[in-house]
């Protein structure tokens, strides 16, 4: 059952808890505290939003809006829940945002989780790094190239025949000349080219490529010798370059393929438990709002909620009477 407790009552206890979570980590005493106070009334995580809003620090605001040659600052480490609350407070002020890079011709970049990146290349180009992604770029000595260390990056490649543009990760590589297209590492032995126009060729290094025209997609396990190539039509490659409008969109994946992509993006982490792991969703969600998410399976799914200071549990309704068993 819910507490009674009046708007102005609730503002200013949340005020408090965000105070006292602005100060340092909690203490366990702390965490089960706030456990009680987020489960006791469903306006309290929103109030708490709200006042972390208003706590986010200058230099976190920085960090959204400041060049990003990788910085070697080193924030103060928070729980995954509090800093998912923080990350929520920001969303508040800042939207999804597509920070703007300086130009490189020789440089590292890297997103935080939850960044998406814009770098604009010194030809014109323009390279969109998703979260937690690590790309360097070299195009000095008359080359284009650019090694796709961790993560996903999109490029819109200008047109230069004389200098082609090369993306490689891990034994293979992307070669273009004016095209965009998406280079993922989704596990560390596989990798995703999706081809949103023009032609691309993709090959391992030093073996024959194999070309691939707009809206193709190839799945690649780095142990095998032949991608796999999968045809997409209008609306699945909208779909699949959801992230760069900071969006995930779902079409029909499990739930616990839906709380991996969350959790790529955000620190509060999503767990699903085996009775609703398989249920599929759908929908186009913002990537930056996993409580937004768990809201709306809760009301549409009949699953329950557990909001603990690690993050949030996706579970079956408890039932007053013995539950039907309704896995599939």
């Amino acid at each position: 059952m819910e507490n009674d407790g009046k708007y102005g009552d609730i503002d200013e206890e949340a005020a408090r808890w965000a105070a006292r979570i602005d100060r340092g980590p909690l203490n366990q005493t702390e965490e089960r505290a706030l456990d009680r106070w987020l489960s006791g009334n469903s306006r309290h995580q929103g109030a708490l939003v709200r006042a972390q809003a208003l706590l986010v620090p200058c230099e976190s605001v920085d960090r959204y809006i400041s060049p990003d040659v990788v910085s070697t600052r080193s924030p103060r480490a928070k729980s995954p829940w509090l800093t998912g609350l923080a990350g929520l407070a920001a969303a508040f002020v800042f939207a999804f945002m597509l920070l703007q890079s300086p130009s490189a011709d020789d440089a590292a970049f890297q997103t935080a989780r939850g960044e998406v990146r814009r770098v604009p290349l010194e030809d014109g180009s323009v390279m969109t790094l998703n979260t937690a992604s690590k790309a360097d770029v070299d195009f000095r000595n008359g080359q284009r190239s650019i090694h796709l260390i961790s993560g996903e990056g999109f490029f819109e490649v200008a047109h230069d025949a004389a200098r082609p543009f090369v993306v490689s990760a891990d034994d293979y590589t992307v070669k273009a000349i004016g095209t965009a297209f998406v280079v993922r590492k989704p596990t560390e032995h596989s990798l995703l080219v999706v081809v949103q126009e023009g032609i691309v060729e993709i090959g391992r290094k030093n073996g024959d490529p194999l070309r691939l025209e707009a809206g193709a997609m190839a799945e690649v396990n780095l142990r095998d010798l032949a991608p796999r190539i999968t045809t997409l039509d209008g609306e699945q490659l909208t779909q699949e370059l959801a992230w760069r409008e900071g969006k995930i969109a779902l079409t029909g994946e499990t739930l616990e393929a839906a709380a991996a992509a969350f959790n790529r993006y955000n620190n509060i982490a999503i767990e699903v438990t085996p009775e609703v792991a398989q249920r599929e969703v759908v929908g186009w969600y913002s990537a930056n709002d996993p409580v937004g998410f768990a809201k709306v399976v809760a009301e549409t799914m009949d699953v329950d909620i557990e909001i603990t200071a690690h993050g949030i549990i996706l579970k079956p309704l408890a039932c007053s009477e013995p539950c039907k068993d309704d896995r599939f």
